[in-house]
């Protein structure tokens, strides 16, 4: 009898979540942390950045966390250049969808309030609360109908100081609206709409094609609920010590928390580092 060996192969691309994977809870990383990312891109690895973080948002850590080269934010909807801090591609919400989905939740939820992140600036009402102060000039409007006169819709948002983000998710489910997915990232207050079928999975998966990289190739690193298709799609997944739950039942792999350099420590065992 012959047996054969499986090789596993290389990790040619390390793809991590910001808030609660990479970043500490100050929103910075560890000297050590720094010094892994570079000795990996220095091995020609690249370490891309996959986050619910808008444009102003990925600026305000890039620098601090040795983040560089291309990220995919918004929770799929933008690739963005760090160093140029250009958006390189966006999918975006049809306006007509985008409006139908908030007069629905309106109705729904009648103190909720709306942004409509459109590329780099956002479109927001004024009673419209969540990380305000993250987003540098943006168009405040003074009725729903307004936020249509954006010139994209890369993704609808929901502000609610009243009902909690997953009781939002839940509602919103119930309507029966298509062509959108509802996802949050870990905030009770804010929910997010985008297109169906875009995530950070799907992104990723699109990126990584496109230069020649398998799934089996790439280690991916999350904690919350919109990094599980993610970690679904990776060949090498990695659950956050401090994960939610449902991550951590539904991902095998697994590295220290946030605050103990925990995607650092993974990459330097898997690279030699």
């Amino acid at each position: 009898m012959v047996h054969t060996c499986r090789v596993t192969p290389p990790v040619r691309l390390i793809a991590t979540d910001l808030d609660g994977t990479l970043l500490r809870g100050d929103h910075t990383v560890s000297a050590y942390t720094l010094d892994v990312l570079e000795r990996a891109r220095a091995a020609g690895v690249p370490v891309v950045p996959i986050t619910a973080r808008s444009p102003d948002g990925i600026d305000r850590v890039a620098e601090g966390a040795g983040l560089r080269g291309t990220a995919i934010i918004a929770n799929g909807c933008l690739v963005y250049d760090l160093d140029a801090r250009e958006i390189v591609s966006a999918v975006s919400l049809p306006v007509a969808v985008a409006r139908k989905v908030a007069e629905a939740l309106r109705e729904a939820i009648p103190e909720a309030a709306f942004a409509v992140l459109a590329g780099r600036r956002v479109h927001r009402e004024a009673h419209y609360r969540h990380a305000t102060h993250v987003h540098r000039d943006p168009v405040i409007v003074d009725e729903l109908a307004r936020l249509w006169e954006a010139p994209l819709v890369v993704r609808l948002q929901a502000n609610s100081e009243v009902t909690p983000t997953e009781e939002m998710m839940v509602i919103a489910a119930g309507l029966g609206l298509s062509g959108v997915k509802f996802t949050h990232s870990g905030d009770d207050t804010m929910m997010e709409i985008v297109p169906d079928g875009v995530s950070k999975a799907s992104a990723l998966a699109e990126f990584c094609a496109g230069r020649g990289i398998a799934p089996e190739e790439v280690a991916a690193f999350g904690d919350n609920l919109n990094d599980l298709e993610m970690l679904a799609w990776a060949g090498r997944p990695y659950a956050m010590a401090n994960a939610h739950p449902a991550v951590l039942a539904a991902v095998p792999g697994r590295a220290p928390s946030n605050v103990d350099d925990g995607v650092a420590r993974v990459v330097a065992g898997l690279l030699g580092l």
